[in-house]
């Protein structure tokens, strides 16, 4: 039977005081940041199920059955719930971050707990044993950077703003760029003293009139960053990272390896169950250079823009190329009909409220958790509704 899902809430100083606490009618958080809402089963944060006049945890709850519960879904990670949803508010930049693959978050994970480091410890990289390839919705219009430009841009970028001669590593990439030169030029900007920074940041705001729009909305950025972050490495990653902006109902897949941050905006974040960030600048968290550098994807990299699939009068489909999930928005106009085929899922309603299976009724901001025992799903009402599950 489908139970009523209580989400979680991440408070990371550069969330929103007023998105999701306005969205989703939560007038006791106005005032307060809130960057995430989660909807899974991830230990750091499991939202609850109500059971009668009980709560308990999703994880818990799922750990009691999960043959049963999860369904197809049960062998996918190793008895756990597959995927994490999350609603995220940014009003300033998030790190820059890149994501493990699974054979690196195993190995990491088992490595760090060999050496004690605990699950809290600011200097673990590891927060569990899996990989985080994830999907972001726009919601509002959604800035941010992500995998590396063309060698000729980057190259051109620094040339524009007369940085030729402030990193050694400049002129070999230059002269013969390639994953490894690229490299090399990013882990001398990551290691930069704060005289070069202080450089660079002349420079930028030297440059008052750089040619073509691409090269103002870089330098937009990188003002931005320098007055949030100082002389963080981050802030010369406009340079070398791609930037660009989501219209609402366009998304984005990231696998491992893709660096990226993003920028401004609100947004369905669906992903692995997995909290694993390796953090690349725009922090003052901990910088695992080793783990960065080994994962990251130096090839240039421009992500493909997802508009969906519409599979039905009321269903757009969002794939993405991994086992894990896959994210459906259901613009429900009276009834629609779901085959469950045998795999949990989450449903967050968005706006309206409906009727779910003749049992529940659902309002803005509520959500539900379907457990693979269900033969379908019967929708009744007028809403707009995020749905997760496996592909």
């Amino acid at each position: 039977m489908p139970y009523k899902l209580m989400p979680t809430f991440q408070t990371y100083p550069w969330g929103s005081k007023s998105y999701i606490q306005t969205q989703l009618g939560l007038p006791e958080f106005m005032g307060n940041t809130l960057a995430e809402m989660w909807l899974g089963a991830h230990p750091k944060a499991p939202g609850s199920i109500e059971i009668g006049n009980d709560l308990l945890t999703l994880n818990r709850f799922i750990s009691n059955n999960p043959q049963t519960i999860l369904g197809a879904a049960a062998t996918v990670n190793e008895g756990q719930l597959p995927f994490l949803l999350k609603v995220l508010a940014a009003d300033e930049p998030l790190s820059i971050q890149v994501h493990p693959d699974k054979a690196t978050a195993m190995r990491g994970f088992a490595d760090e707990d060999l050496a004690g480091i605990a699950l809290d410890d600011p200097q673990r990289s590891f927060k569990d044993n899996n990989h985080k390839p994830e999907m972001m919705f726009a919601l509002t219009k959604f800035d941010m950077m992500c995998g590396f430009r063309a060698y000729r841009e980057i190259i051109d970028n620094f040339c524009m703003f007369a940085l030729e001669s402030l990193w050694q590593s400049f002129t070999p990439f230059a002269a013969n760029p390639s994953p490894l030169s690229l490299k090399n030029l990013f882990t001398e900007v990551l290691s930069s003293t704060i005289p070069q920074l202080e450089e660079f940041s002349r420079h930028i705001y030297s440059n008052t009139s750089p040619a073509g729009k691409d090269k103002s909305w870089i330098r937009d950025i990188c003002l931005q960053l320098i007055s949030i972050y100082n002389l963080d490495v981050g802030i010369v990653s406009p340079l070398l990272l791609n930037l660009f902006q989501l219209n609402p109902g366009e998304a984005i897949y990231l696998e491992a390896g893709i660096l990226h941050a993003y920028l401004k905006g609100a947004g369905i974040e669906l992903m692995a169950n997995s909290d694993n960030v390796i953090r690349g600048g725009l922090t003052p968290k901990f910088i695992d250079k080793d783990t960065l550098f080994s994962i990251t994807n130096f090839q240039p990299f421009q992500p493909a823009i997802l508009l969906g699939n519409k599979t039905g009068e009321y269903v757009t489909r969002y794939h993405c190329p991994v086992q894990e999930f896959e994210l459906q928005v259901l613009n429900v106009e009276g009834k629609l009909t779901i085959q469950v085929n045998n795999k949990p899922q989450i449903l967050l309603w968005w706006e309206g409220e409906a009727l779910l299976n003749d049992g529940i009724t659902l309002h803005k901001g509520e959500s539900a958790f379907v457990t693979a025992t269900e033969t379908e799903l019967s929708i009744t009402g007028n809403c707009l509704i995020f749905l997760a599950s496996l592909p």
